[in-house]
């Protein structure tokens, strides 16, 4: 869904025409498929349990970490949940989801887009999080949020 946000602004800075056969579905009008009428009513379901999973993401942790103490086990539960401080980036996207799911649209298009970007920086900095924690330290470091 996100990416599809990113098409969308890269369709209008080059100027790239919408194909016939997505302008006859595509709400928009726009080069992706989650603006497609099929797809339009899960779009907020979608940001809503990405978004709670990654603010969830410490408490999901420790449960799982209670599960095994075997080292790739908790490597694993490591790169699929977001560690503590990033949870403040999917906070925004799971009130605004939630809202827009149970209650309706808000008046303020901006929120939306204030959460998409929020949620875009939190899944960006889980990934670059993920790829420092591979690559980016010795071995044997851990980070802060890891040692018990």
């Amino acid at each position: 869904m996100l990416a599809g946000e990113e098409v969308s602004w890269g369709q209008r800075l080059f100027q790239i025409k919408t194909p016939t056969v997505l302008q006859a579905v595509n709400q928009q009008n726009e080069l992706n498929i989650h603006n497609t009428r099929a797809l339009m009513p899960l779009v907020y379901w979608g940001y809503l349990l990405i978004s709670v999973y990654g603010a969830a993401g410490p408490l999901i942790r420790r449960w799982l970490f209670k599960l095994s103490q075997v080292s790739w086990w908790q490597e694993l539960v490591s790169t699929f949940t977001a560690p503590g401080y990033l949870t403040s980036w999917f906070w925004p996207m799971a009130l605004y989801a939630y809202y827009r799911t149970f209650v309706g649209p808000l008046e303020f298009k901006i929120w939306e887009e204030l959460a998409e970007l929020t949620l875009a920086v939190g899944l960006l900095a889980w990934v670059y999080y993920n790829i420092y924690a591979r690559f980016g330290r010795a071995k044997g470091q851990t980070l802060r949020h890891e040692r018990r």
